[in-house]
């Protein structure tokens, strides 16, 4: 509870220390009984620190509820800092391949506007997804994979997820490296070009606007939406951006649908 201290059995001195010369013949019990008394030593001073802090209560030799929840505190820090491993257990460095999923397939039958960012890295923290390791099954097939990406020849596959977080391929994965303590995940990133947006109200302005075959419509709105991405606003894409020849209507109506008028 009061920060880092010193190994009392490297530096604390006693005069009746078994291991300075003088004292022979030298017995383990010697030895024994003299760490024990530092330790004891060390222990009242800590006692009574914390007891000066209002961490510890003497007459019932337990913490006070200040003495807990910095305790607590303590715990929680580590938390935040990264995944816990299990105790004993080193997070791996392992080979990283590439996700083992089609990315373009993934993009296409998951969003209909979206832009592959590429590899990346994120803190396991900040994934949302994974399976229900209170079903034996899945339990199961989560600790087979564990053992396999650990086993020889071994890899991580990247996880494929959008720019939330979120993943969209690779849940058991994301369960496997949760329990090996993973704290920094290899992913593929998609974005969703229309995770805020309207898209079938946006779709439905284009279609008013200008008579167009569907495909033309869709390549029309996903260049709106990736100018968008670029300049940051539709405020920013009407001063930077010309509209496309011969698709100004439909453009215009986008623009306006986006800037809520």
């Amino acid at each position: 509870m009061s920060g880092t201290q010193r190994n009392p059995l490297l530096f604390e001195q006693r005069s009746n220390n078994p291991l300075q010369s003088g004292y022979r013949p030298l017995s383990l019990a010697d030895a024994w009984s003299y760490n024990a008394g530092v330790v004891g030593d060390w222990l009242a001073k800590q006692r009574a620190q914390s007891a000066a802090m209002g961490l510890w209560d003497d007459a019932a030799g337990t913490p006070t509820k200040a003495g807990v929840l910095d305790v607590a505190k303590h715990y929680a820090g580590g938390l935040v800092a990264g995944t816990k491993a299990p105790r004993g257990v080193r997070a791996p460095n392992l080979p990283i391949r590439a996700a083992s999923e089609d990315v373009g397939q993934t993009m296409d039958a998951t969003f209909k506007y979206g832009l592959d960012m590429g590899p990346a890295t994120m803190p396991i923290g900040n994934l949302a997804g994974g399976v229900a390791m209170d079903n034996p099954a899945q339990a199961a097939r989560v600790s087979a994979l564990a053992k396999k990406m650990t086993g020889d020849g071994g890899f991580i596959s990247r996880l494929i997820v959008d720019s939330k977080g979120n993943v969209v391929e690779g849940q058991h994965r994301l369960e496997a490296l949760r329990k090996l303590g993973v704290t920094n995940v290899p992913v593929h990133k998609i974005k969703d070009l229309a995770a805020d947006v309207d898209h079938i109200a946006l779709e439905d302005a284009v279609r008013a606007a200008q008579r167009m075959h569907s495909d033309q419509s869709t390549q029309l709105i996903r260049e709106l939406l990736l100018a968008v991405d670029d300049a940051g606003s539709a405020a920013a894409v009407r001063e930077a951006f010309e509209p496309p020849v011969g698709y100004e209507k439909a453009w215009a109506a986008a623009l306006a649908k986006l800037e809520g008028r």
